[in-house]
């Protein structure tokens, strides 16, 4: 689990004006920096049934976060909190260490939920205007594999 707090002292922005060709500087004093929630926590519970076989139930929670460095309440992701299901199944043989069969459910309640996002400002016909986009993360998606040790 991480608490922090990143901060810009004193942060000027300078934003293009696309009629003037220059830009528009706006002082904002101290800002968080983007894309630094306060909070972040992960954690893991294995259950192992069988000696070859474990089960984790993992967990990742991330809390809000600004996509730019203005601290602006309308250009801010939302917390979200994400849990995923692994199962391993290991065995070994005269040929390796270990193989280890996996298979991965991850987002296993179907959360929607926004990881990231960028943001452009810019002035026009003296009004600022935005571009912006996010990205979404996958809803329940399934991972499967094989992991071997020679």
């Amino acid at each position: 689990m991480t608490f922090s707090q990143n901060k810009i002292l004193n942060f000027t922005s300078y934003t293009d004006n696309w009629d003037t060709w220059g830009q528009e500087v706006e002082e904002h004093g101290t800002t968080d920096i983007s894309f630094s929630p306060e909070i972040i926590a992960n954690s893991n519970i294995e259950l192992k049934p069988l000696e070859n076989l474990s089960v984790n139930f993992i967990t990742q929670y991330v809390g809000e976060q600004y996509i730019d460095n203005t601290s602006s309440e309308d250009r801010k992701l939302d917390a979200y909190l994400v849990n995923n299901l692994r199962i391993d199944y290991s065995v070994e043989s005269l040929w390796w260490k270990d193989a280890t069969i996996y298979l991965q459910v991850n987002n296993i309640f179907d959360n929607e939920y926004i990881t990231n996002a960028w943001i452009y400002p810019f002035y026009s016909g003296d009004q600022i205007k935005y571009l912006d986009g996010y990205y979404p993360q996958a809803g329940i998606n399934f991972m499967a594999g094989l992991n071997l040790r020679f």
